[in-house]
């Protein structure tokens, strides 16, 4: 049973994870308006990093406190992501085949070219892209496939160094890689932001990956080996920290400063997390309720089904204003995304029951 005390952890980082899901949707949403008119997080992409740092941080959690083994590890995150994918895909992948022309007619040819498109879309289905360097994996379908490989392939490699070395490798060889992950897109690409571009042997968003998994790692140590604030003096002082850093963070994802900025960002980030992972802040109070859970569940799925929501309006060429057309792709892809969750708990809800009645004839 979960305690208070993840409850209250949980609320703060799931606030953090819609929030950081929102700039990047707003961010890859600017292509939908057509006006002149300024639009918002024109450098939200790089809220990516937030997540990446989080994901760090509940990957060394699980490796250090739970010492889940390492296929067990990687299944579950997997698993427990794929029946949004699978739903977000299936609606991409018509949306795809419509965008393309090949329902008008619905004729041998066109049937033909939708298969070829199915055949082009198994590595993307299978989240392989960046392992392999497959741009757009062939078809293009949810297009947003090169975070969720380089996420899970940064974890397969991180996460069996954590559970042999523990305390170790947090402390010293995380920040280090860290460090020399950073300093070699830096000097390569000048920039963290990297998908499907491949260099050197070695995809570019997995090394982006690695870097940002590696700091949260760092964070995970540094957590856990500091005083636990209990004070309420220095809860409002961190309070300002932490509304500071996250206040630079999101300033820099809705500015025109240059790409390279991030390097310097990631640290106010890494600050950012830290403090909320200790509730050192009023705000891990704040945000320990029901909402805060719904919002950090509903972040992922939102992720998943805003490209096919933005390539329809793309194409619809639309003549709205900016609000308006925000607030209609937002409402769309939030709609879809509370379907994903309902279908994705009714599959859980029948999964159990399943293993019930098998567990009661097998007795």
């Amino acid at each position: 049973m979960e305690t208070n005390k993840n409850a209250v952890r949980d609320g703060s980082m799931d606030m953090l994870k819609f929030c950081l899901a929102m700039a990047v949707i707003l961010f890859h949403g600017t292509k939908i308006y057509r006006g002149d008119a300024s639009t918002l997080f024109r450098q939200g992409a790089s809220a990516v990093e937030g997540f990446f740092i989080i994901s760090g941080y509940y990957m060394a959690k699980a490796g250090i406190e739970r010492k889940s083994e390492s296929l067990d590890f990687i299944k579950s995150r997997i698993f427990g992501i794929f029946p949004h994918h699978i739903f977000a895909f299936v609606i991409a992948f018509f949306v795809t085949a419509y965008l393309q022309g090949l329902f008008s007619p619905l004729d041998a040819g066109h049937i033909k070219s939708i298969l070829m498109l199915g055949i082009g879309a198994v590595p993307e289905f299978l989240i392989l892209p960046p392992i392999g360097g497959i741009a757009y994996s062939q078809a293009a379908i949810i297009n947003m496939e090169w975070y969720l490989g380089a996420l899970f392939l940064g974890m397969a490699l991180i996460y069996p160094f954590i559970l042999k070395y523990g305390d170790k490798f947090c402390s010293y060889a995380a920040p280090l890689i860290f460090m020399f992950c950073s300093g070699w897109l830096y000097q390569n690409v000048g920039t963290y932001r990297v998908t499907w571009s491949f260099g050197q042997f070695v995809s570019r968003s997995l090394v982006r990956s690695v870097a940002m998994l590696c700091m949260g790692v760092f964070v995970y140590w540094l957590s856990t080996h500091t005083k636990e604030i209990k004070s309420n003096g220095y809860k409002v002082l961190f309070t300002i920290i932490s509304a500071g850093c996250w206040y630079a963070s999101f300033k820099f994802f809705d500015s025109h400063l240059p790409k390279d900025r991030i390097f310097a960002i990631v640290y106010l980030m890494g600050i950012g997390v830290l403090l909320e992972a200790k509730k050192g802040t009023l705000f891990s109070d704040l945000f320990n309720n029901k909402v805060s859970t719904f919002l950090g569940k509903i972040s992922f799925p939102m992720y998943l089904n805003q490209n096919w929501v933005r390539r329809l309006m793309i194409r619809a060429k639309l003549s709205w204003s900016y609000p308006k057309c925000m607030l209609v792709f937002l409402g769309v892809t939030l709609l879809f995304s509370l379907l994903s969750l309902l279908l994705a708990h009714l599959y859980k809800k029948y999964r159990a029951k399943k293993r019930e009645a098998t567990s009661a004839t097998t007795q």
